[in-house]
């Protein structure tokens, strides 16, 4: 199941919520989770969406909540994410999916290599997220 992302977010002003800026590339979209690529841009670390198969490109540590620019994210990363996800399902566990989205799936083992599971919170209602991301764990072929 793929779960969608709005372009808003109302979830800015939570308190004890954490948000902090970064250069993403254009390909990024509001909703990816995102990994810190270890670069700092203009003062900001860069991110970019995660990929699960990819050694290097994963963690997840937050959401694309905002794009300010085309090159400019506002991630977030812990908290009640509301209105920017649809069709959750209120009490399901959530993880990264192949394309670095949100899915109520947890991913199956790949074809070969490893990949990395990654719970990041679960579903409050069908249109809010409680942000709370796990460290990984990871999967290799059967």
């Amino acid at each position: 199941m793929r779960l969608s992302s709005t372009s808003a977010a109302s979830s800015l002003g939570n308190s004890g919520t954490t948000f902090f800026r970064a250069r993403c590339g254009v390909s990024v979209d509001t909703g990816d989770l995102i990994y810190l690529t270890g670069a700092v841009i203009g003062g900001y670390p860069e991110v970019d969406t995660v990929d699960i198969d990819q050694a290097g490109k994963n963690p997840a540590v937050g959401v694309v909540i905002k794009k300010r620019t085309s090159t400019e994210c506002i991630i977030q990363v812990n908290g009640i994410i509301r209105n920017l996800f649809t069709g959750l399902t209120p009490g399901e566990f959530l993880f990264v999916n192949l394309s670095g989205g949100v899915t109520d799936t947890v991913p199956s083992p790949p074809p070969s290599g490893r990949r990395a599971i990654q719970n990041v919170g679960s579903a409050l209602k069908a249109n809010e997220l409680l942000l709370d991301i796990k460290p990984p764990t990871y999967r290799i072929p059967q």
